[in-house]
């Protein structure tokens, strides 16, 4: 399976999943559902981006996720799980958001005041 492939070559490596999200433009979610099965990766720029974090060839990478099954009965949960984690992530944004405009709408402090 795809995903205890890709935790065991992470543990090996030391990468944590941020790590490996980070350059392929990805979340630490989508890594999160791929390690625990719920998904896989789609795309050759982003198994290209696996395959040089893990320092292994992108053949690996495609092989592996191409044995990769999500189970049917999973992806309703997958669905699920995804929503979740978009609800969550979009709030993230939104207080971010809210943070930076009243950063902006606050005066300015005087430099080295």
């Amino acid at each position: 399976m795809f995903g205890e492939w890709l935790r065991a070559e992470m543990a090996e490596k030391g990468i944590t999943q941020a790590v490996l999200a980070k350059p392929a433009g990805l979340t630490q979610q989508a890594v999160s559902r791929w390690v625990r099965g719920l998904a896989r990766p789609e795309g050759a720029g982003t198994m290209k981006a696996i395959a040089a974090a893990l320092g292994v060839p992108i053949q690996e990478v495609v092989d592996r996720v191409e044995e990769a099954e999500v189970p049917a009965a999973q992806g309703a949960a997958a669905r699920q799980e995804q929503e979740r984690e978009l609800r969550e992530e979009f709030a993230e944004l939104r207080e971010r958001l809210a943070a930076l405009e009243a950063e902006k709408k606050s005066p300015r402090r005087a430099r080295g005041a």
